[in-house]
Parts: C-alpha cells; sequence; structure tokens
C-alpha cells in the first residue's frame, strides 16, 4: 500500500487500505494517521505521516498533499468502525480520545440505520465492535458515560440523520 501511494498519494481509499493493513499487524499507532487521512481528509505533514513516514522527505519525492476524506459508505464503513475502534482502546485518562471516536461510531449507526439492506449481513458484528469501543470510553468517562454521548453525536452530512438512540451502559 505504501507503494501504491507513491503513484497515488492523495488516494483516500489507499490510505484507508494501510490503515487496516497496520491495524492487522497490530500497529494501532500507526494506524491512526492512515485512517485519519481517509476518513477526514489531511494535508502536509499528516499526510506523510498517513503513509507511514516519520515526516515529509521532498528531496525523496515524498511531498506533502491535500487529501480529501471519503464519505461512509459500504465501501468504506471498515474504515470508520476500526478507526474509532483504535482511538478508543488507546484512549486513556490523560489521552483520551473518546470524544472523535464517539463521533464516529455516531457516524457508523447513522449510516447502518439509514441503509439497513446495504449492510443486512454485517450489522449485527459492526454492532458488537462499536459497542466495545462505547464500553471502553464509558469506564474512562468520569460520570460512567463517553464523552460524547450518541445523542449529542451530529452526524456528517454524509452519515444521515438517521435514529441515534443507543446509549453505551458502563
Amino acid at each position: 500500500m505504501q507503494k501504491a501511494l507513491e503513484f497515488q498519494p492523495t488516494n483516500a481509499d489507499i490510505y484507508g487500505q494501510l490503515g487496516v493493513i497496520y491495524f492487522r499487524s497490530r500497529n494501532y499507532e500507526g494506524s491512526i494517521f492512515s485512517f485519519q487521512c481517509a476518513i477526514r481528509g489531511c494535508s502536509g505533514v499528516d499526510s506523510c505521516l498517513g503513509r507511514g513516514l516519520d515526516k515529509c522527505y521532498p528531496d525523496l519525492g515524498e511531498d506533502p498533499h491535500e487529501i480529501s476524506g471519503l464519505p461512509i459508505a459500504p465501501n468504506t464503513i471498515v474504515y470508520y468502525y476500526t478507526y474509532g475502534s483504535v482511538l478508543a482502546a488507546l484512549s486513556r485518562p490523560k489521552d483520551n480520545k473518546c470524544e472523535p471516536a464517539m463521533q464516529i461510531f455516531s457516524e457508523v449507526r447513522a449510516e447502518l440505520n439509514a441503509n439497513p439492506k446495504e449492510y443486512a449481513d454485517g450489522r449485527d458484528t459492526i454492532i458488537n465492535i462499536i459497542e466495545a469501543g462505547e464500553t471502553i470510553c464509558a469506564s474512562l468517562a468520569e460520570d460512567g458515560l463517553p464523552s460524547l454521548s450518541v445523542e449529542d453525536a451530529t452526524p456528517t452530512p454524509e452519515a444521515g440523520t438517521a435514529d441515534l438512540t443507543v446509549t453505551p451502559t458502563p
């Protein structure tokens, strides 16, 4: 995937695929920048970090690039829920990444609710994954609730405005 990014350094889908590879290789920290570029987009130094570099090396042809994020859809939802899971799993009391994780989980739920037929086969698995992340975030919250509850989350225009009524319990 890193080689593919040399040829197409602005292809957000390749960043997502690289994030999945990092995740499956248990390089969870490394997957964060790749998923961020794939989902939210990135620019400059972050695009180099998303390619697995420690910084941009223009003299080696590794220039910073503007990346536009991918909307949530059946072929990109894996990037969303995996990224949210990584953020939740790597959250600690002094490095809490639960707010963006909960936002992503909200977008995934909205997508699942808006397009149930598209996800009929994998919906339960996806829900189980995001519920595990929500449980982690709930355990980190001082009052037993995530720092951003599902009801308070504002879905992106791509995610739609489907029913977001599930609240994790600690």
